[in-house]
């Protein structure tokens, strides 16, 4: 199983900045990007923590640096989550999974106003560098 390091993420974060104009870029875009495996291969191979663990990771060193949460905009390709960011982007910000059926409607409401707010600065962001 393929591990991650600092040079992963800074290739990652680094990518993510380059391609802020986009509405958004998908994970297997990321992970390539970073220089790691795709997610589909980590997923075939018992290794969706690594994904996760990678996500939270990019996530925190976004916010150490001052920068927008860059992975509100990293979406799945395909799936019953297509063009939508996986739980973990939800968990590692403390809300609910807006695409569960445990989470009621006002509370996908709040996720999903959270993550256009995130990516209203991402585009802010963009515009200004």
């Amino acid at each position: 199983m393929s591990n991650f390091d600092e040079s992963h993420i800074n290739k990652a974060i680094e990518y993510a900045q380059t391609h802020c104009a986009r509405p958004h870029i998908t994970y297997t875009q990321l992970f390539l990007a970073a220089d790691i495996q795709t997610p589909q291969w980590y997923h075939q191979n018992g290794g969706q923590g690594v994904i996760r663990d990678f996500m939270e990771a990019f996530h925190i060193a976004c916010r150490k640096r001052g920068l927008p949460p860059f992975d509100a905009f990293v979406v799945n390709e395909s799936g019953e989550r297509a063009h939508f960011p996986g739980v973990g982007y939800f968990t590692v910000n403390g809300l609910k999974d807006p695409l569960s059926e445990k989470t009621t409607k006002s509370e996908a409401e709040f996720s999903l106003g959270f993550q256009r707010d995130e990516r209203e600065a991402i585009r802010e962001w963009c515009r200004n560098h």
